[in-house]
């Protein structure tokens, strides 16, 4: 018999197969399997043709065909369908999987709503695995009026294909946010072991609207400030052209991860109607180093009452002439322009010139 039913998203969590599941649930904006916001379309958006293994379907009891289906962002349920006898249909629902658990096994089904009763056969059930703890979220999204304050993550998480087109720099793949009278933007969220390692940043992409027009802007947010900061700002790049934004945080590292350790750095462009496309983006947590620069001396001569009253020789960085068994006060000057501070013992070597200090090779 032909049926006109509302059917809705469950999940469970699997230990074995699908259908020893003893305990499936409606799939809500929370829940481990949460439905989602979607590009595609609009909610309830027409599937016209099948995607899914026909070759497993009805078979022979499909002899009517096809009959169109519904394609479903921000819900769980589908709007009342009619079915006749000997035809199938395809349903799609955006889901997105920020709340799942780790290491954990999801089946996914169609449960009939209107009945409040599972199918009558489940021949497969969607899967997915959660292989581990997310390190990275990537989302985006159009943004009217202002930009958002926090660092909550936006409308549309990256799906697969963008995750791989913003991991190389490759000039060719882009993902893409498209505003019209708003910002489009992107938040990367990058979770780090500690709270003290600097942070590189390197962004590259382009725009339909040059950045004399609508500038694009890089930040992080500093979680002490509880403010977004700008650090890196483009106002020269030119239509569908790549170029980068590049930041590195080396000043208080710590006041820009959260009590997890993530860290959020966003991209956006001003507001207007443009695609800003993401070409790559590297997010890299760098241990603070010292680099340590002998900078300068001068020669002294050992005469003063104390070490600061000894006087100087006329010049800096000269070479001295000196006899044999003579004495003198060698004063050099060290710098640190590196990423941490340092406590150092130092000790003094020399070594027999041929030509250039730089080229001995025995210092004693």
């Amino acid at each position: 018999a032909a049926t006109t039913t509302i059917y809705k998203l469950q999940f469970g969590a699997a230990t074995s197969t699908c259908n020893q599941i003893g305990t499936w649930t409606d799939a809500t904006s929370t829940t481990a399997i949460s439905y989602s916001w979607g590009l595609a379309g609009t909610n309830a958006t027409s599937i016209t043709a099948a995607v899914t293994d026909t070759s497993s379907s009805c078979g022979g009891a499909c002899s009517n065909g096809f009959a169109t289906g519904t394609w479903h962002e921000w819900a769980a349920t589908t709007t009342s369908h009619a079915l006749a006898t000997s035809t199938n249909t395809e349903f799609g629902f955006m889901i997105e999987t920020s709340n799942a658990t780790e290491n954990t096994n999801y089946c996914l089904r169609l449960y009939n709503n209107d009945a409040n009763k599972e199918l009558d056969n489940y021949s497969s059930y969607g899967q997915l695995s959660i292989v581990s703890s997310a390190t990275k979220r990537y989302s985006k999204e159009p943004s009217s009026g202002s930009l958002p304050a926090g660092y909550s993550d936006l409308t549309y998480y990256l799906d697969d294909t963008g995750y791989t087109d913003v991991a190389t720099n490759d000039d060719a793949n882009y993902d893409l946010a498209t505003s019209s009278s708003a910002y489009p933007i992107f938040l990367f969220s990058e979770k780090h072991t500690n709270n003290t390692d600097n942070i590189d940043i390197d962004w590259n992409g382009q725009t339909t609207m040059a950045c004399a027009t609508n500038q694009v802007v890089l930040q992080v947010y500093n979680i002490a400030q509880a403010n977004w900061s700008g650090l890196a700002t483009s106002t020269t790049c030119s239509i569908n052209t790549d170029f980068t934004l590049s930041v590195n945080i080396t000043t208080n590292p710590g006041d820009y991860y959260d009590a997890s350790n993530w860290a959020y750095v966003r991209v956006y462009q001003d507001s207007g109607s443009q695609t800003l496309k993401s070409d790559y983006i590297s997010v890299a947590f760098v241990v603070p180093t010292p680099t340590l620069n002998q900078r300068s001396y001068r020669w002294q001569n050992d005469d003063g009452v104390n070490v600061n009253s000894n006087t100087n020789s006329t010049t800096f960085d000269t070479s001295l002439e000196m006899e044999k068994g003579e004495r003198a006060t060698w004063r050099v000057q060290v710098d640190n322009t590196g990423t941490a501070a340092t406590t150092t013992i130092y000790k003094l070597q020399f070594g027999a010139a041929t030509s250039t200090c730089n080229q001995i090779g025995t210092w004693t």
